[in-house]
C-alpha cells in the first residue's frame, strides 16, 4: 500500500503542474487519488508499450499483481470513521453485449471493490447515462452531478470506468461563526478583494520553509487521520514561483509535514466553496501517456481479448467546501473506453493572499511512519470567482481598486 500512497503523491506534483500549466490564474480542485485509481483500473487491463507508459507517468508498480494488492490493501483504509465520512467508491460499466476478460472482471471486484453493471450503451443511451449519473451522485453525496454527457457515449463506447471520492469532516478545533469577518484576500500586490475570513487561535502544526520563501499550517479533523495542510508564499504574489520551486523539486507534501511543530497561533483563513471539472486526455498525453488513446496504437488486451480497444474520454469533476464547521470534499473521474473507431506566538498566519491546499489521509502503515496519502490537491488564487454557500451560482466580488 506505502507504493501506491507514494505513486500517487509523485503523480499529484506532475498532474498540478500540468493542469496550472492550462489555467495560470485561476482556483483549482482535483484528486490525485481519484485520478490515480481510475488510470491503475485502465493499467490492470493494458499490455506493452500502454502498461510502461501508464505506469512511467503514475509511478504505480510494474507488475499487474503489485498494482492490485496494493489497492486492495488501500481501498479498506479509506473508510468513514467516527467523526468523518470517507468513502472511495469504483465503478465498471459494461455494454451489456460486450465480452470483457474475466481476470479483468475480478481484479476490479476482489481488489478495487468496484460495483459492475451491464447497461445498453448503443440502444439506450439515455437511461445508461442517467444510471452512471445517479451512481456518482449518490456516492459523493449529491455533490458531482452529470459527470457523464451523452455526447460522451457512442455506438462504438464498450465500458466506462468511473472511480468517486468524497469526504466530509469536522475540525478538531472548529471556528467560531461569530469571530468570522470580511477583510482583505490580496490578488497582486495592490488589488484585494473582501472575503469571509474565519479566525481563532489554537495549538497547530506550523513551520517557517525558509527555501520555499512560505510558511506552512496543518490543521486536523476530529478523525485525526485527516488533515489540511495550507502552503503560503511570504510575498502576496509569490504562488507562481513557490509552484516552479516545489515542482522543481519534485516536494513531496510529506517532507514537509517533517518540519512542522505545534505551536499555539493566531490563523485567519478564507471560508470558501470550489468545484472544477478537468478533461484529463490532452494533461496526460503531455505526460506521456499517448498510446491507449490512439486507436492503432493502445493495447488493452487485458480489458478485452477480442476486440481493439482505446480511451477515448478521460474527465474528473471536483468539490470542496471548507467553512467554520470543517470540510466537504468530493471527486469522481471517468475513463471512456471504445472499440476502435498574548503569550509568546508566532507571528500570525493570515491566509490573505493565493495559496496552495491539501487534503490528506494517513494510512495504515509501518509503525513509526507517519506518511499521508493526497485525496484532494487545489489552490485559491482568485477568490472573486467562487461559489455562494447559499445559492450554488458563482458570485464576483468587487476588488478595493474598483470601487
Amino acid at each position: 500500500m506505502d507504493q501506491i500512497k507514494e505513486a500517487n503523491n509523485k503523480f499529484a506534483i506532475n498532474l498540478y503542474k500540468q493542469i496550472v500549466s492550462k489555467k495560470p490564474d485561476g482556483n483549482l480542485i482535483f484528486s490525485p487519488l481519484s485520478a490515480t485509481t481510475a488510470l491503475a483500473m485502465v493499467q490492470v487491463g493494458a499490455k506493452g508499450n500502454s502498461f510502461d507508459q501508464l505506469s512511467a507517468v503514475t509511478f504505480l508498480p510494474k507488475e499487474v499483481k503489485l498494482v492490485a494488492d496494493g489497492f486492495l490493501e488501500l481501498v479498506p483504509v479509506l473508510k468513514s470513521g467516527e467523526n468523518s465520512i470517507l468513502e472511495v467508491a469504483n465503478g465498471v460499466f459494461i455494454q451489456k453485449d460486450f465480452a470483457v476478460v474475466k481476470e479483468f472482471l475480478e481484479i476490479m471486484e476482489k481488489h478495487f471493490k468496484s460495483n459492475t453493471a451491464n447497461l445498453d450503451f448503443i440502444g439506450d443511451k439515455g437511461s445508461s447515462v442517467a444510471h452512471i449519473n445517479k451512481w456518482v451522485d449518490e456516492k459523493t453525496r449529491q455533490k458531482i452531478k452529470d459527470l457523464i454527457t451523452e455526447d460522451m457515449i457512442n455506438q462504438d463506447t464498450a465500458l466506462v470506468l468511473v472511480n468517486a471520492v468524497y469526504f466530509k469532516g469536522h475540525w478538531k478545533h472548529k471556528f467560531d461563526k461569530a469571530a468570522t469577518k470580511d477583510r482583505p484576500f490580496f490578488v497582486s500586490d495592490t488589488k484585494s478583494i473582501d472575503v469571509p475570513m474565519m479566525h481563532q487561535k489554537q495549538d497547530f502544526l506550523i513551520g517557517d520553509l525558509a527555501d520555499l520563501d512560505a510558511r506552512a499550517l496543518e490543521m486536523p479533523y476530529k478523525d485525526e487521520k485527516l488533515s489540511f495542510l495550507i502552503i503560503l508564499p511570504n510575498k502576496r504574489t509569490g504562488l507562481a514561483a513557490l509552484e516552479a520551486k516545489l515542482h522543481q523539486d519534485k516536494v513531496d507534501v510529506n517532507h514537509i509535514r517533517k518540519r512542522l511543530s505545534k505551536n499555539k497561533v493566531e490563523v485567519q483563513i478564507p471560508r470558501f466553496k470550489l468545484e472544477e471539472t478537468i478533461k484529463l486526455v490532452e494533461i496526460l498525453k503531455s505526460l506521456g501517456v499517448t498510446d491507449i488513446f490512439c486507436g492503432k496504437a493502445a493495447n488493452l488486451k487485458g480489458i478485452s481479448d477480442k476486440e481493439k480497444l482505446f480511451v477515448s474520454e478521460a474527465i474528473q469533476k471536483a468539490f470542496i467546501e471548507v467553512n467554520e464547521e470543517g470540510s466537504e470534499a468530493a471527486a469522481a473521474t471517468a475513463i471512456r473506453i471504445q472499440k476502435r473507431s498574548l503569550e509568546i506566538l508566532p507571528d500570525p498566519i493570515i491566509v490573505d493572499r493565493p495559496f496552495l491546499f491539501y487534503l490528506l489521509c494517513q494510512g495504515k502503515l509501518e509503525e513509526g511512519k507517519d506518511g499521508r496519502l493526497v485525496l484532494f490537491n487545489g489552490r485559491i488564487a482568485n477568490p472573486s470567482l467562487l461559489i455562494d454557500k447559499t445559492s450554488g451560482s458563482h458570485v464576483e466580488s468587487r476588488s478595493k481598486e474598483e470601487l
